[in-house]
């Protein structure tokens, strides 16, 4: 006997289960069609529930009631909608009756406790909803004869998924039916497979948008194995009645945007899977554990934050113990005060009971609500310390304290200026530096750490903590401990990551789109005299020199412009902006001035540009100009504002929006800035915000390598953790250390403790003066070697004990009066070594310069993980700078970036950029397109003296020499327009678009027809159609090899017998003319993974990244472009787990048959036996191999 795999046997373990558990079950004869509700069940739920309001009720409307009853529920449930009716019942002459109980949250009312468990759920398979035809639902779900759920199951085995489930919602579901109207009916509609399930609370056809609502899978998306139906925890958790109840009570509801000036949008909120598994978990565990603790909640970017932290205040307000709330209010807490506004808003909109929230706007509000009144606050962080004093006073008053993303300052203060004073030439390490400086900058747990120095833990509050880049300190403070050997563990108490984020289409993934440049250069020394220099700070002045050069910041202004006017500005419906990334103030001010100079040369229509910076800076004539001054603007709020409008579309930033700044239109971000660690993540991370019409995002970085941008992201795409192997004695280590300089003495910290905890008198402070003055002449004495380390240790003392003592109880007074006498101390040491940088101004020269595209492509994570791990950290000795000569480090400069690149190949370089600035000539390329090469050559010409004499200024030498040899001159321009006319005609395939299906083929067949020499073909879904089409466009004349990639994973139902013949058909006509064909098949799941999604043709000449043949024929928009990525064709090939598909036939189609069920059944036309890899209905016809062909 077989196991049954149809559809209606995974409906029928459903049901037995919600059956199992308290559900009703009722048939599709039971539901009123006219009403669209169980109405026979509703009046049921009344009569058992309420029997004295029905009692009252049928003495004043008699036989009639039931009549009457259900003409006003129909009325007010298309009047009010199904949450309201719901949740505040109906009102039938002056008499409330309840239309649901909700679980009371204290038991001082028994008679609610009873009453809530006099609710009926039930559910109907094929529901038969519709007065038009006889349409049926695989299941509907009903609370006390309300519909609240359907659902549409579909069988994997049965050949179809969720996705089928999804279109047949779009397809065949009329939102204008009453059942499906919005939030008059049922409130939320499931797509059910046995591994994945999707939901949507609104119909609207063809728009209409499923949401995942999935647990997620190893950091992705998905569901995990299960011993039975991955999606089981639909019906065995979500459905049961108590969470259905809570749902419904307090996480459903109805919320208003606002689209001035069109109307106001309402959307049907219904919770996240995540969402909901936080908060009630956070609920639950608060309940078991009590106050005094804090969880960290790690929510990426398009989790819904907003949302969960709104249902969280109100679970954790709402929460009892001992009929007794457990809180006496929830403060909310934001860093910024746009999203603490719009927090507020979300946060209200889910208020039921009036004057439960309230926004802050004062500290004198804050005090008034803390101590008197019980209700959810809202305020920002630059509150917190008063709230926190305020807090820590009230005795027996216990806070829930919720805080929302922790990020650092937008202001571009704080690291920034920090990191001037690093001394490096290594701009990687000071990249390394700035990040960590990031790390230790105050941000809003900082604050929070603060406080609870000063006062301790405190037994009264709660902290929830959500943010989606966590630092090591935020994960140390509020993290739970995984596990203690060999090393201490932090975990976040719940995960929402940021590939889970990325794979359900919430955020979009910014390494997709990745190119690196690489510049090449040479400097020459101009000043007579060899002049003596501190060898880091002249590197770091030569650095300074080349990024502010005019002709690096000109190069790069042009790429950007030109590559915004091409790829970026026509996306998003001509709406999507840019950001350009800069490392200094200065550097700022010069791209903003040289893009709209550019901008301006070319005559471009629609590119314009604001910038970003804090403070004021000097120009090279003395002039002085701000942010304001710059835009002409007067705030920043004004900035912001100027920038969502379609006219401003690219953002210049220096040290500021990099971190919390939301600009959905944000496509494209232009990196001239070391990024390193979680300031990496942070910045590209403002292109992944979603908007309709936002298919992805591009980042051009000037500045780092794809693996440290790699690197960056590792501990924070599937989640992140710290493990800490800080030695435990390291803080009496640390202590030992600085003593042993004999600078800062026992003595002195003694006398200073003495005064520090116990005088009060007003002399203390002078007191405290002189007995540091002791010590610091001690250290001015201390050889230049040493001061630095000695710093450096008490600098790290300071900061590890005060971040310690928050995770720890240190009991030990030495270190404490270290902690206070080392503060005091170290901001009385003098800079060790001056951060001035030389001035080189008339010394150098920058002779050539040259940008290099370095790589193109994707660099997204697959299964990468890592750790941040945190260790001891002990001060290093600062060697003095060398005194060296400026001829010596210009050399060094030379030979790292002008390796490769001799001094003869200058000339090389400039004429490589005369020919970009033709293929950036819109009317030369049209002239190319439609001419013979003898007429283009005739303009090409023209265009090419014109761009000649506009750079004599900067390239007269060359011009010169082209100028004054004519036979040269024209071998120059003939060579140029012959690979102008090729390169032109390489790149002019028009887009796949709908209604041509015949040009699209066309198209197709072109791109493979410009292949030549040999044509790889990577297509993990190739299909028969696909060979077809190859066949037709091979240049068989110029085409000596012929490759094919394609997968059995995937890819099942496309590899068959008919497949095999097609393709040998193909091979023995290829090998008859002298080219060589093979076919490759990828049989695993890790080989399928590791080749690029993407199809691509790859010719000897060329490579194309093709869609598939289906969206070829289906004409759905989307493009045949040419790339420069170096697709790793060879290491997919010779892969162990690729097959080939002529030889190993008979491995391949054993690993098939394991993979696909196939059914038995007769050819429809000639009788034969077969076998087909769906169920057979016995209403379609089937055809064996010899017989297909006549029917299509």
């Amino acid at each position: 006997m077989t196991i049954d795999v149809k559809e209606k046997q995974f409906e029928n373990h459903i049901e037995s289960i919600l059956l199992e558990n308290g559900y009703l079950k009722r048939t599709s004869d039971k539901f009123e069609r006219q009403r669209a509700l169980d109405s026979e069940l509703f009046i049921q739920f009344l009569k058992e529930s309420q029997p004295d309001s029905w009692k009252l009720l049928e003495e004043i409307h008699g036989s009639d009631l039931q009549d009457t009853i259900l003409e006003h529920l129909e009325k007010e449930l298309d009047e009010k909608g199904m949450i309201h009716v719901i949740r505040k019942g109906v009102k039938i002459s002056d008499i409330h009756l309840d239309c649901a109980y909700f679980k009371p949250v204290s038991k001082l009312n028994p008679e609610s406790q009873k009453q809530y468990h006099k609710n009926i759920f039930s559910i109907i398979r094929q529901a038969r909803y519709s007065k038009r035809n006889e349409n049926s639902l695989d299941l509907l779900l009903c609370l006390n004869g309300l519909p609240i759920a359907t659902g549409e199951i579909k069988n994997p085995f049965t050949g179809q998924t969720y996705e089928d489930a999804i279109r047949q919602y779009q397809q065949d579901r009329d939102p204008d039916e009453k059942i499906f109207q919005f939030k008059k009916r049922t409130l939320v509609h499931f797509a059910i497979d046995p591994y994945q399930i999707h939901m949507t609370t609104k119909l609207n056809k063809e728009n209409t948008a499923f949401l995942p609502f999935n647990k997620g899978k190893d950091g992705g998306a998905g569901n995990p194995e299960s011993s039975t139906y991955p999606t089981s925890y639909l019906w065995t958790e979500i459905w049961q009645k108590n969470s259905w109840l809570e749902i419904l009570s307090n996480f459903i509801e109805i919320q208003t945007i606002d689209q001035s000036p069109a109307p106001t949008k309402e959307i049907l909120i219904f919770p996240r899977y995540h969402q909901l598994d936080a908060v009630l978990k956070l609920v639950e565990t608060t309940k078991i554990q009590g106050i005094g603790n804090n969880y960290l909640i790690e929510h990426s970017t398009g989790s819904g934050k907003s949302n969960t932290i709104a249902w969280l205040a109100y679970k954790l307000f709402s929460l009892h113990e001992n009929d007794t709330p457990i809180f006496d209010g929830v403060l909310v807490i934001s860093d910024r005060l746009g999203i603490v506004n719009q927090l507020g808003r979300t946060i209200m909109q889910f208020e039921q009971t009036p004057g439960t929230v309230q926004q802050i706007e004062d500290s004198t509000m804050l005090a008034e609500n803390l101590e008197t009144s019980r209700k959810i606050l809202i305020s920002t962080q630059q509150k917190f310390p008063f709230a926190y004093e305020k807090i820590t006073n009230l005795k027996g008053r216990n806070f829930a304290i919720i805080i929302d993303e922790a990020h650092s300052s937008q202001t571009g203060e704080g690291a920034s200026k920090k990191v001037k004073e690093v001394l490096t030439t290594n701009l990687e390490e000071a990249a390394k530096i700035e990040s960590e400086l990031e790390e230790s900058e105050e941000d809003i747990i900082d604050k929070i750490s603060a406080e609870m120095k000063k006062r301790g833990p405190q037994k009264n509050l709660n902290y929830y903590a959500f943010t989606a880049t966590p630092k090591a300190k935020t994960l140390k403070l509020f993290g739970k401990v995984a596990c203690f050997i060999p090393e201490i563990k932090y975990d976040p108490f719940h995960k929402y990551t940021m590939k889970q984020a990325i794979d359900e289409n919430f955020i979009l993934d910014v390494l997709k789109n990745y190119t690196t440049y690489e510049r090449f250069f040479k400097i020459v020394k101009t000043c007579a005299e060899d002049k003596a220099v501190e060898g880091k700070k002249a590197s770091r002045a030569l650095m300074k020199y080349i990024d502010s050069h005019t002709l690096n910041i000109a190069t790069k202004s042009q790429v950007i412009v030109e590559h915004f006017k091409t790829h970026t500005l026509p996306k998003i419906g001509g709406l999507a902006k840019a950001m350009v990334v800069t490392s200094s103030r200065y550097q700022a001010f010069l791209y903003k001035k040289a893009i709209d100079e550019y901008v301006k040369q070319k005559g471009y229509e629609g590119i314009n540009t604001l910038v970003a910076f804090s403070g004021t800076i000097t120009d090279e004539v003395g002039n002085k100009h701000t942010e304001c001054s710059i835009n002409n603007t007067k705030t920043d709020e004004e900035l912001r504002d100027a920038f969502d409008t379609p006219k401003y579309n690219i953002l210049v930033v220096a040290e500021k929006y990099q971190t919390g700044y939301d600009q959905p239109l944000l496509h494209t971000m232009y990196v001239d800035k070391k990024l390193y660690g979680i300031k990496a993540v942070q910045t590209l991370s403002r292109l992944n915000r979603t908007q309709a019409g936002k298919t992805d995002t591009f980042v051009i970085d000037f500045q780092n390598k794809v693996e440290d941008i790699v690197e960056a992201f590792k501990p924070y795409y599937q989640g992140t953790s710290l493990i800490d192997k800080t030695d435990p004695n390291y803080l009496n280590s640390l202590y030992t250390k600085i003593l042993s300089y004999d600078i800062l003495k026992l003595e002195d910290i003694n006398s200073f403790a003495a005064i520090f905890y116990k005088s009060r008198d007003d002399e203390a402070q002078g007191k405290l003066y002189g007995i540091m003055g002791y010590p610091l002449v001690r250290f001015n004495e201390t050889d230049e070697k040493l001061q630095e380390e000695f710093k450096q240790n008490l600098v790290n003392f300071i900061e590890s004990y005060s971040f310690l003592t928050q995770v720890a109880q240190f009991d030990d007074t030495d270190l404490e009066t270290l902690f206070s006498a080392g503060k005091f101390f170290v901001k009385l040491i003098p800079e060790v070594i001056s951060s001035r940088l030389p001035s080189l101004k008339g010394d150098v020269s920058l002779q050539w310069y040259k940008l290099e595209k370095t790589h193109e492509g994707d660099i997204s994570l697959g299964k990468e993980t890592k750790p941040i791990i945190t260790t001891e950290k002990f001060g290093k000795i600062k060697r003095p700078d060398i005194i060296t000569k400026l001829s010596e480090i210009i050399k060094i400069f030379n030979e790292r970036f002008a390796e490769g690149v001799p001094p003869l190949d200058a000339n090389k370089i400039v004429l490589n950029e005369w020919i970009k600035k033709l293929e950036n000539d819109e009317e030369l390329r049209e002239i190319a397109k439609h001419n013979e090469f003898q007429d283009f050559l005739r303009k090409f010409n023209e265009k090419f003296r014109e761009i000649m004499i506009g750079s004599l200024n900067e390239n007269k030498s060359l011009v010169s020499m082209i100028f004054a040899n004519e036979q040269l001159k024209t071998e120059l321009v003939v060579a140029a327009a012959e690979d102008y006319h090729k390169w032109v005609a390489e790149n002019n395939i028009p887009p796949i678009t709908p209604g041509s299906p015949s040009e699209n083929m066309l198209h197709f067949r072109e791109a493979i027809r410009n292949c030549k020499g040999y044509l790889h073909w990577i297509d993990l879904y190739l299909g028969v159609d696909g060979l077809r089409i190859l066949m037709l466009g091979l240049d068989q004349e110029k085409t000596k090899e012929v490759k094919l990639l394609t997968s059995l994973y995937k890819n099942e139902y496309q590899i068959n017998e008919r497949f095999l013949d097609e393709f040998k058909r193909f091979q023995t006509e290829l090998h008859a003319k002298g080219i060589s064909c093979e076919m490759k098949v990828i049989m695993t799941k890790n080989a399928y993974e590791k080749v690029a999604h993407d199809r691509y043709l790859i010719g000897q000449n060329i490579t194309y990244n093709v869609p598939s043949f289906t969206t070829v024929v289906k004409g759905r928009f989307s493009e045949i472009k040419r790339t420069k990525a170096q697709v790793p064709f060879s290491d997919y090939w010779n892969n162990s787990d690729t097959l080939d598909i002529v030889k190993e036939w008979d491995m391949i189609k054993q690993k098939h048959d394991q993979t696909q069920k196939l059914y038995p059944t007769n050819c429809t036309t000639c009788g034969k036996k077969i076998e087909v890899p769906f169920i057979p209905d016995g209403v379609r016809p089937v055809y064996c191999h010899d017989c297909n062909p006549k029917h299509k």
